[in-house]
């Protein structure tokens, strides 16, 4: 089902959003649902996003859905393994901040990752560079309630 995207205009909603994000419970019902809330917003507004954070849709789980090829997939309680020691400068926008200038954040230029995977229902590591690196370190920072 597409959601509502929470924006900080509105002080409950900036005041959820900015709250550290539990980790998912990837056997429960409830993240099934997540997992098909997320990918139907993230593809009804794929021309305005590469990511969307599960706390963006109203869940407080360390879950995002990101751009990934022609795609979205989907993360869950996702760890950083290993990163770059190189960063490089990236400007960022964000969904919930929608009357804000871009943001100019330094980022890892690669992050290796550990986390669940929904679609093979199992833990897995990848590694992403450039672009992919910067939106997943930018959901991951949604879920550690963290605002550009």
């Amino acid at each position: 089902m597409i959601r509502d995207i929470p924006t900080v205009d509105d002080e409950k909603n900036r005041l959820f959003l900015q709250q550290p994000c539990a980790p998912a419970d990837i056997m429960s019902a409830e993240f099934d649902m997540l997992v098909v809330d997320l990918m139907d917003t993230a593809e009804h507004n794929r021309y305005r996003c590469a990511g969307l954070s599960a706390n963006q849709i109203g869940h407080a789980v360390t879950v995002f859905a990101m751009r990934y090829g022609d795609r979205f997939i989907v993360i869950a309680n996702p760890v950083i393994a290993s990163a770059s020691k190189l960063t490089t400068s990236s400007t960022e926008g964000c969904l919930s901040i929608p009357n804000s200038p871009p943001q100019t954040v330094e980022r890892y230029k690669w992050v290796r990752l550990q986390y669940w995977c929904p679609h093979t229902e199992r833990f897995v590591t990848n590694k992403f560079a450039r672009m992919d690196a910067i939106i997943v370190q930018h959901e991951m920072d949604h879920g550690k309630g963290i605002l550009i």
